[in-house]
């Protein structure tokens, strides 16, 4: 298994709150820049949720999908660079290590968000 570093610009975020999610997962597959994934861990009633991987636009196609309210959307006034480590097997998932760490810290918040422009 191979793994390189790449940056990835980041230009907007969502807070996501993980205990109103039902796990519909209709938020991954409408992910423009497919950075929403969802968890193998389960909220408090039982149901997986989404978890934010660096990259995120901002676009807010997450917000206008689902049913239950969870995502709240900001955008950076200037983005963002990450560096995370990608996964060269086919098999794998693409992105590993520094990106899950990632997603523990920048996912799912119960804050107010970063500060720029909301959406």
């Amino acid at each position: 298994m191979s793994t390189h570093m790449v940056t990835v610009k980041t230009r907007g975020t969502v807070t996501i709150a993980i205990e109103r999610c039902k796990g519909c997962d209709l938020c991954i597959p409408v992910c423009p820049p497919k950075v929403l994934d969802m968890s193998s861990a389960v909220n408090s009633k039982g149901f997986r949720y989404p978890m934010l991987r660096a990259g995120c636009t901002g676009c807010a196609a997450c917000v206008m999908v689902c049913p239950d309210f969870c995502f709240e959307v900001f955008k950076y006034t200037t983005p963002l660079e990450h560096a995370v480590e990608v996964n060269d097997d086919p098999d794998a998932g693409s992105v590993t290590g520094p990106a899950a760490k990632a997603n523990a810290s920048n996912g799912p918040k119960a804050s107010n968000g970063p500060k720029g422009d909301r959406s």
